[in-house]
């Protein structure tokens, strides 16, 4: 029993690109093209020997596949001119015994006195497959090899394949298949390939690769060779430094402004005004207030002779005297037994010392009390 992979590596010269097709044995591998460009024509072109733009390889089990390897049906290939159908199954490797089972089987018997050469092409396609079920090479390779048939033998020889799979474990790949029989479909044993989407995904990576190589090394271009070599000493020890792509790059610097920005500003701020700068600030507030001070200050001058030429301080001694020889007990007394003398004293209280504090920042009040103390005097 055959346990080998088979694995078609296609190289696209135009993208330099690559493609990978895994063909498991035991199972039918069917490469297909739905967006119907002929990307299943090079693959043709490579199993048939035919020069192609794309190169192939074919690997059996990690080795590159060898002719004797390999059986191909339709690819070009034909029967023999001089031998009878008769003749053609007993090469191919069917017994005697076998043959009266295998032309009532495939209605042969009008056939069965012609030459290959004389054929018709469903009978010549029969006999090719009979030929393959016989061959003891790992794969099957097989051209849309229900092309001429009816019917009748598509299902038949659809049958035939998966049960030549199944027994043998071979590897079965076929390529440009116009006919999906009815056992194939939704089958786990079948497997479809579009090697047309697979070429245009290995095409985008393959452009997305270059378009990265180049970011990288326009941005190696602007290291200095110092940097290009403690990266390499760096890489040597283990370390790998990655240059971030340009679009990575911005959105880092840009995700790094949007959080920092505000901590920077503030720090630029306080370095500024921190320094040698804030004397001078603390001078140019000063001499601004000046300015805006010095024309008022005759009008601040006037005002405070006329509270001086109103004072009296004889008569400020004397209520002052008679504050303090008010009996302090009795004071105490009323403030403990009656909350009625507690607010009369309170109010006293606060009087004096509206008699004895000046607020110029409250010019009016200061100027009413002066006035007051003055009518006292006349």
């Amino acid at each position: 029993m055959q346990t080998a992979n088979l694995e078609i590596k296609r190289f696209l010269r135009d993208k330099k690109a690559v493609t990978k097709t895994l063909c498991k044995p035991g199972k039918i591998t069917v490469l297909i093209d739905e967006s119907g460009d002929g990307a299943l024509h090079p693959y043709t072109n490579a199993l048939s020997g035919k020069k192609t733009d794309d190169r192939f390889q074919f690997y059996l089990n990690g080795e590159m596949l060898s002719s004797q390897d390999i059986t191909l049906v339709g690819f070009g290939d034909s029967l023999p001119d001089k031998l009878s159908l008769s003749e053609f199954l007993l090469e191919s490797g069917y017994k005697e015994e076998e043959l009266e089972q295998v032309i009532k089987e495939f209605d042969f018997n009008s056939s069965l006195y012609l030459k290959c050469n004389q054929l018709s092409s469903t009978v010549s396609r029969q006999l090719l497959l009979l030929k393959a079920f016989k061959s003891e090479t790992t794969v099957l390779a097989l051209n849309d090899p229900f092309l001429p048939f009816n019917g009748r033998w598509r299902a038949d020889f659809a049958e035939k394949l998966l049960e030549h799979a199944s027994l043998t474990n071979k590897i079965l790949l076929i390529i440009n298949l116009s006919f999906v029989p009815k056992p194939w479909e939704k089958n786990e044993q079948i497997g479809f390939i579009d090697v047309g989407k697979a070429a245009e995904r290995a095409r985008k990576k393959a452009e997305a690769k270059a378009a990265l190589d180049s970011q990288v090394a326009a941005a190696a271009a602007l290291v200095p060779d110092a940097e290009v070599k403690d990266t390499e000493k760096k890489q040597e020890k283990g370390v790998i430094d990655y240059v971030l792509p340009e679009h990575l790059a911005f959105a880092y610097r840009e995700k790094v402004d949007w959080l920092f920005a505000p901590l920077a500003n503030m720090s630029e701020g306080m370095r500024t005004y921190s320094g040698v700068g804030m004397p001078v600030a603390v001078a140019f507030f000063v001499v601004i207030m000046a300015v805006m001070m010095f024309p008022n200050i005759g009008h601040y001058q006037d005002k405070l002779k006329e509270i001086a030429g109103n004072w009296d301080y004889e008569e400020y001694k004397k209520i002052q005297e008679a504050e303090s020889k008010k009996p302090k007990a009795k004071f105490t007394k009323e403030i403990k037994n009656n909350s009625s003398s507690q607010e009369i004293s309170t109010e006293s209280s606060d009087s004096k010392i509206a008699d004895e504090g000046f607020d110029f920042e409250d010019s009016s009040y200061n100027f009413e009390n002066s006035n007051t103390i003055k009518n006292k005097k006349a």
